[in-house]
């Protein structure tokens, strides 16, 4: 009898936090159910042959919301963050690096997720 496989939801898994996080994911012994929350197509394949791997797009990931977004007993993990410049102002930086984050975990944790956790490049060094 086989154990049944972690199942892994990531978010924000094509930026420097989150495309890190899926390559070390997709290289562990360890196998997954690998599922990621991304804007942009996102291709990987795992060095083991028990993980599986599926991306989810979302023209706007605040559509992502609407759906399942995590698996009952398994874990979530956001690494969804951007720049000011990058979401085009300080207002739509908030929308994404706080609300959006917010109601993904909270999402989460409707859907049953066991773990919730966040993962970000900050490297200034807070108070």
């Amino acid at each position: 009898m086989s154990a049944a496989l972690t199942p892994i939801t990531l978010v924000g898994g094509t930026g420097l936090t989150g495309s890190a996080s899926v390559k070390a994911l997709l290289a562990s012994t360890h196998p997954f159910a690998l599922t990621t929350l991304t804007r942009r197509p996102l291709d990987g394949e795992s060095s083991n042959p028990s993980t599986t791997y599926t991306n989810k797009t979302f023209s706007d990931l605040f559509e992502a919301v609407k759906g399942p977004v995590a698996t009952k007993g398994g874990v979530y993990v956001s690494c969804l963050g951007t720049t000011r410049a990058a979401a085009g102002g300080l207002d739509k930086q908030i929308r994404i690096d706080l609300d959006l984050n917010r109601d993904l975990a909270q999402k989460a944790k409707e859907d049953g997720a066991s773990t919730i956790g966040a993962r970000n490049s900050n490297l200034e060094q807070q108070p």
